[in-house]
Order: C-alpha cells, then sequence, then structure tokens
C-alpha cells in the first residue's frame, strides 16, 4: 500500500520535472539568443562599413582627381600662356584635354601620389567611422587606367576590420573579420 501511495505521489507531482528541464533548456535559449543579437550587431556593423567604404572611395578619387587637374592646370599654362599663337585646344573648358592617359598612369604609380592617396583613405576612415573604433585601419586599394571606348581610372578599395571574438576557439579568427570591397571611377 504504501508502494502505490508514493508511486502516486510522483506521478501527479511534475514539479520536479519541469524544474530540471527548465535548468537545461534556459543556458540553451540564452546562448542562441546572444547568437542572435552578435549575429544582428554583426550584420549592422557590415553596413556600415560597407557605406565608410564606398565614401572613402569616392573622396579618393575626387583627391586623385584634384591632383589630377592640377597637372592638367600646369599643362595647360605651359602650352597656352605666353604663346603668341596658341593651339586650338587652348579653348577648351575640360581639364582632361590637357592630360594625356600615359601622364595619369604615370601619376597614379608615382610613389608621392600612392602615399598621399594612403593617407587620405585612411583619415576618412579614422574620421567617417560612425563607431569611431577604427584606429589603424587595414586599407588595400587597387589603382589603374582601364582603356577602352573611353578611357577611365578605376580604384577599387578593400577594408578589413577584425571583430572582437567572444566565443573564444568556436570560431575561427579569418572567420570573424568584416570584408568591405568599394569601386569608383574617374572618366577622362
Amino acid at each position: 500500500m504504501r508502494l502505490i501511495k508514493l508511486g502516486r505521489c510522483f506521478k501527479n507531482d511534475d514539479r520536479a520535472f519541469v524544474l530540471a528541464f527548465t535548468a537545461l533548456l534556459l543556458p540553451i535559449i540564452l546562448l542562441i539568443g546572444v547568437l542572435v543579437l552578435q549575429s544582428g550587431q554583426l550584420f549592422i556593423r557590415q553596413a556600415e562599413l560597407k557605406f565608410l567604404t564606398r565614401q572613402a572611395a569616392k573622396s579618393g578619387m575626387l583627391s586623385l582627381a584634384h591632383t589630377l587637374r592640377q597637372q592638367a592646370e600646369e599643362n595647360y599654362n605651359v602650352q597656352c600662356s605666353g604663346v603668341v599663337e596658341a593651339p586650338e585646344i587652348c579653348s577648351s573648358d575640360i581639364w582632361s584635354d590637357f592630360i594625356a592617359t600615359s601622364d595619369i598612369e604615370t601619376l597614379s604609380q608615382s610613389p608621392t601620389v600612392r602615399q598621399a592617396l594612403q593617407t587620405h583613405l585612411a583619415s576618412f576612415v579614422v574620421t567617417a567611422d560612425p563607431k569611431k573604433i577604427i584606429l589603424n585601419p587595414d586599407l588595400h586599394y587597387d589603382l589603374k587606367v582601364q582603356a577602352g571606348s573611353f578611357d577611365r581610372l578605376a580604384l577599387t578599395l578593400f577594408l578589413v576590420e577584425p571583430q572582437s571574438n567572444w566565443l573564444g576557439n568556436v570560431i575561427r579568427p579569418e572567420d570573424y573579420q568584416i570584408e568591405t570591397q568599394a569601386l569608383a571611377f574617374l572618366n577622362f
């Protein structure tokens, strides 16, 4: 009789089961919630860095266009200023008429221009970062003249930002970084 009574006691009392089930399930639910929040933050940061990379590429191309325009003005002064009979091209208002594609290639490969562009891009990324956490940006860029039906200068910018890996060895460090790429053109 006692045995039957003891069995009924455990059969009707589910509190122990609920407590054990909750104790096992709660950490798993919390871990899933943390992973969802972390991946959401990574998604938002990737969108911010993509926008930042595009703006930096445009800013770098404007800086480079300013340098090319200065070279074109120097070429204009050499060809057209102080000349008694100026060539017909001197009546043009388009600065790209006064700089050759070979000059643009030479200037874009110049170490001083490349260093100035790298410095400009790095300072732009540091100052325009919405979270202000990039102090030493990992920037790589490719600058080349593309010839075709029309000539253009292409700037491809790569930005890599490692993220803090709070999960330890669960995720490899190389998989836990955000890489963005942007492309800007200057037609001439």
